[in-house]
């Protein structure tokens, strides 16, 4: 165990050494999560003046941002200082959207893509030309609740009793630390597996059923890492951060790293109701216990209700309002039909396939020429 520790940690140390090379201002796109912190923590030991980390944050009161806070008075002004970026104003919604959905080339899920836009536009602003980020860390050890799920069924099947009870009650734990988030779980849930989709007079094609908890951890991780889950985060990075000219570069997807998270023991990366176990306990004295040990995680929640607070479901309306035609010829739809959905800030608000229709139509609206539907 000890020996693991250590290699994650060189590991880790050398990818981020490497990253920092540059001719150019380097910063840090810091969510106040375990993997950011991590890089921060580390860039900060290695650079010779203090690292600048770039936060998006909802408020004051937003865990993230206290997570951020309290990393960085453990670090310390001579290690890292920290700007952040927050929803735009009424005033600014509708170009940070456009701006945004235009950027990706491709229709988004959510508005944490919105979010990350705009940190790589803070980063630009204050003259950063390169960030690094976590991304790639919960692909690596495991990080994400469904393993600990396909751990727990891998145990039943295997007839390990006495370790699924201590799995499932790690897991539980977890889920009751977790609970402000639950009914952003279950939203999600819903979305991956519901058969029917809730728009049947767009002639969407029917959802299959997910089958992740059927799969094994190992066949669930290297999926993660050569298919779909984080080939999407890193598209949507990219077109993000060259939106602004500024380089995202991840330590965590050194293929040192993902080849060693890969190869370790399922135990080695879930421990007593905590993904990424090895990994935090190769960090634990480099960041605080808050931090390292946090069972709270906001995976999915890009904090919708402050946005739509400020305006962005009615800029969206209006985005998709203003080119129902041009949208209707795409999906070969009358456009009467469009324009019978229902996108009010309570369904954006509490259904997540409705805020990723809205966008998906958003981005068609802005994207596509009016002379290409003909």
């Amino acid at each position: 165990m000890t020996d693991a520790v250590v290699a994650v940690r060189e590991l880790v140390e050398q990818s981020t050494r490497i990253r920092l090379l540059a001719d150019v201002p380097v910063g840090i796109s810091l969510s106040g999560g375990l993997d950011s912190s991590i890089i921060a923590a580390v860039a900060s030991r290695l650079s010779e003046k203090p690292v600048v980390g770039v936060s998006f944050t909802l408020g004051n009161s937003d865990q993230e941002t206290m997570a951020v806070r309290d990393l960085a008075n453990h670090l310390g002004p001579n290690r890292i200082s920290v700007v952040t970026v927050s929803v735009p104003d009424k005033s600014e919604m509708q170009y940070a959207l456009e701006d945004a959905i235009a950027s990706q080339g491709a229709p988004m899920l959510t508005l944490s893509s919105v979010a990350q836009y705009l940190v790589y536009r803070k980063a630009r602003e204050i003259g950063l030309k390169v960030l690094l980020s976590g991304q790639g860390a919960d692909e690596a050890f495991m990080g994400y609740r469904k393993y600990q799920v396909a751990k727990a069924r891998e145990e039943l099947a295997n007839g390990s009793f006495r370790a699924l009870l201590s799995t499932v009650f790690w897991l539980i734990r977890t889920l009751a630390a977790d609970s402000p988030s639950l009914g952003v779980y279950k939203s999600t849930v819903n979305k991956y597996y519901r058969r029917k989709s809730l728009f049947p007079q767009l002639q969407l094609p029917n959802s299959s059923t997910r089958s992740d908890v059927l799969k094994s951890t190992s066949t669930l991780q290297r999926e993660d890492t050569s298919k779909m889950g984080l080939s999407t985060l890193l598209r949507s990075e990219d077109r993000s951060s060259m939106a602004h000219g500024v380089e995202a570069r991840c330590p965590f997807l050194d293929h040192r790293v993902i080849e060693l998270g890969v190869k370790l023991q399922t135990d080695f990366k879930i421990r007593t109701g905590y993904g990424k176990w090895i990994l935090r306990s190769a960090f634990e004295l480099d960041l605080p216990s808050n931090i390292t040990w946090a069972r709270w995680k906001r995976g999915f929640d890009p904090g919708t209700a402050k946005w739509l607070e400020h305006g962005a479901g009615r800029c969206l309306r209006d985005i998709v309002g203003a080119r129902v035609e041009e949208i209707a010829s795409v999906l070969r739809i009358p456009p009467k039909l469009l324009s019978s959905l229902d996108f009010s800030d309570i369904k954006l608000n509490h259904s997540s396939e409705h805020m990723s229709l809205v966008l998906a139509l958003a981005w068609i609206g802005i994207t596509v020429e009016p002379q290409r539907t003909n």
